[in-house]
């Protein structure tokens, strides 16, 4: 599985931990998320795609009265699904929306094409730095219902 991963286009590397059900993928700058060409590399690997969570590091922009994570660079845009962290989030940038933030949480697939992916925050950080990039992209490869990564 960790080779079918590797292959798909922008993905840098690919570590698979199989007692914990999950598959930690690094991916390089420059280059958006293909949920669908993961989870169908998953099936390959003779697993069920669960749960993907990404530590991602952008802006927020409003656009169209709703929140998004943006990462410059990256060509990605994820729409921020309204929830506690995502409240105390917008608070805390009260109109600051150029600092980078770095944002830890669900991805839930687009609702139709052309839509972008949303974004349930656990936990985010506001960064004194500007370096933009999607760091992680944890995806759960079981049905087994283990602890989130």
């Amino acid at each position: 599985m960790r080779k079918e991963l590797q292959r798909i286009p922008g993905v840098g590397d690919a570590k698979i931990y199989i007692d914990e059900g999950r598959a930690e993928l690094s991916l390089i700058q420059g280059h958006s998320i293909d949920l669908d060409a993961i989870e169908e590399a998953i099936r390959k690997g003779g697993y069920t795609p669960r749960d993907i969570w990404i530590e991602a590091v952008g802006r927020i922009e409003r656009r169209g009265g709703q929140l998004m994570l943006v990462i410059p660079g990256q060509g990605m845009t994820f729409l921020l699904v309204e929830n506690d962290p995502m409240r105390k989030l917008n608070r805390a940038l009260a109109g600051q929306n150029d600092r980078p933030v770095t944002i830890v949480g669900k991805l839930q697939k687009a609702v139709s094409d052309g839509q972008p992916h949303r974004l349930i925050i656990e936990r985010f950080e506001i960064n004194s730095t500007s370096r933009w990039r999607v760091r992680r992209n944890l995806m759960g490869i079981s049905n087994r219902d283990t602890e989130r990564p």
